[in-house]
């Protein structure tokens, strides 16, 4: 039931960047609209990352650093975005989306790590 809530929560959080609004010139929206959907994908990664962990299909190892490698990425992308937000609006929206995703960062990280230890420490 938790897991299913973190998956629910990442689906959703992936929506909000997708939707939140943005303007600047047509260059630079169209890097907004790229890296926003690079958001998406990322964190459907950090979804499977740790569905995989959570199901023992997958090297603790691996999704470890899979999971720090597309946290990496996502901040980057989270910190050009904001640089995008010019309104009073979208600078709202984007702190929503930060404090939704710094909050969230520290989870996924978390249990990255408890199963790479779990599954390390014999007994």
């Amino acid at each position: 039931m938790k897991n299913n809530r973190k998956i629910c929560f990442m689906l959703l959080f992936s929506c909000c960047l997708l939707l939140a609004p943005l303007t600047a010139s047509a260059l630079a929206m169209n890097d907004a609209i790229s890296i926003a959907g690079q958001q998406r994908m990322l964190s459907q990664r950090m979804v499977k990352a740790y569905a995989l962990v959570g199901q023992h299909t997958m090297l603790s190892v691996s999704a470890v650093k899979q999971m720090d490698d597309t946290i990496r990425q996502f901040d980057r992308n989270l910190e050009q975005l904001v640089l995008f937000a010019e309104t009073p609006k979208e600078k709202k929206v984007i702190g929503k989306i930060s404090r939704l995703w710094f909050a969230y960062r520290v989870s996924a990280k978390q249990s990255a790590l408890l199963h790479f230890f779990d599954r390390r420490v014999p007994g």
